[in-house]
Formats: structure tokens, sequence, C-alpha cells
């Protein structure tokens, strides 16, 4: 029993049940299904690119380049040599794998050497930085006041690398202020305001023991209610 179009007005592209039937939509529109030759076509032509996962060698060592270098090598110089007769397709496959494998292992052997050269390369750079520092330090001795050079020869007599000081230094603020005199403490520590640590650094005290001779010491002492106690020279007495 056929049905009445509800849209029999319609051009034949908008009428919903000539749509649903594919009456008057064009060729190109149509769905088509692959035909059988379509389908060889398609095929072959994947077959003619090659797996991708032949590309998980390079993933390989050094060895494996090495190796696969050396056995095109001993191949091609067997061929050339007469020990056996290759096809000169395969024999000029052999020369081109082992070129590609040689320069393989040299990019593996130079990605060995860059990686094992980090820890000399990091410490001749540290090494660098200390001699800087200690430079720079000897080369500001001469502008040193006395009341720092007082500081210095306290810690020298002591041998005493670290203390505590107020927390802007006291006296040794200027010193602080260079990088001659750091604050040592943990990011995470809790410290005293009037009681922070400080500390000299290594290429400073290097230097400072290299150079006893100008920082000569001599005591001072303060009266408090304990009595006579000897003072930090880098303390601010207060009253």
């Amino acid at each position: 029993m056929l049905r009445r179009c509800p849209a029999p007005g319609l051009a034949s592209g908008q009428c919903w049940c000539k749509r649903r039937a594919g009456i008057g939509q064009p060729l190109s529109t149509a769905k088509r299904r692959p035909t059988l030759r379509a389908t060889h076509a398609s095929n072959y032509m994947k077959s003619m690119w090659p797996d991708p996962k032949w590309l998980e060698v390079l993933k390989s060592g050094g060895w494996t380049f090495t190796g696969l270098a050396v056995g095109c090598a001993v191949l091609t110089y067997l061929n050339r040599a007469g020990y056996i007769e290759l096809h000169p397709y395969a024999a000029q496959a052999f020369i081109v794998g082992g070129v590609f494998s040689f320069f393989l292992a040299l990019a593996a052997l130079a990605d060995v050497l860059q990686r094992a050269s980090k820890l000399p390369v990091a410490k001749i750079a540290r090494w660098r930085a200390r001699r800087a520092e200690r430079k720079r330090f000897e080369g500001y001795i001469p502008h040193l006041t006395e009341r720092e050079r007082q500081k210095f020869g306290y810690l020298i007599a002591k041998n005493q690398r670290v203390f505590t000081a107020d927390s802007d230094g006291g006296y040794a603020a200027t010193l602080l202020s260079m990088g001659f005199v750091r604050i040592i403490a943990h990011p995470d520590q809790h410290v005293d305001p009037f009681a922070v640590p400080m500390g000299i650094p290594d290429p400073v005290w290097d230097a400072l023991i290299g150079h006893k001779d100008a920082f000569p010491y001599t005591p001072e002492y303060w009266h408090d209610r304990s009595g006579r106690v000897e003072a930090h020279p880098w303390r601010i007495r207060r009253v």
C-alpha cells in the first residue's frame, strides 16, 4: 500500500520521503561501497610502504649498531676478496647498512661521552667558582676595616667557622652584604632573630687561613651581671 507524501509540493531533494528512499539525490552524495578492484589497490599501496615498526631498531644501543657495522664490513670484505659471492644489490645494501650503522654507533658513543663528562664538568665549574670567590676576597682584604679584621681574627683564633648574630648581622652587616659571611639557617628552621646561624664560606675560610698574619686578634671584654666575659666582635652591645 502506497503512502502519500505529506509535502508533495516540495522539491525532490527537500522531500523527507524521497531523501529516505534515496530518490533525487545526486550521485556524488550517494553512499557507495568500495569495489573489489579498489580494495585490491588499497591493499597493494599499503604493502608498498614498509612497516613503521622497523624504526624501533633505532632504539637499540651502541653495541647493536657497532655489531651491525662490523658485520656489514666483514661481509663486504669477504665479497671483495672473493671468499663469498654476493649479488650486486646485496653488496650495495651491506655497504649502505654498514655506513649507516657506523654513524649511528658514533652518535651513541658521543651520547655516552656527553653523559659521562657531566660530572667532571660540574666539578671543574665548582672549582673555578670557588677559586674566583677566593680571589675576590683576597682582593678585598686591603679594604677591610679594623673592626672587620677583628671579627675574622676572632674566628681564626678560635678556629670557629660558624657563629650566631643578630638577623641584620650586627657589625658584620657589611661582610654579610658582600657575601663573605652567609646565613646558614635551614629554610624550615625556626631561629631567634638575635641568634641567627651564620658561617664563613669555604673559599673565604681558605683565604683567611692563608693570610692569618693580616688578621690579628686582640680580645675585648664586657662586664655584665655574670662578670667579665669576652665580647664577640660582631655583636652590638645593647644596654
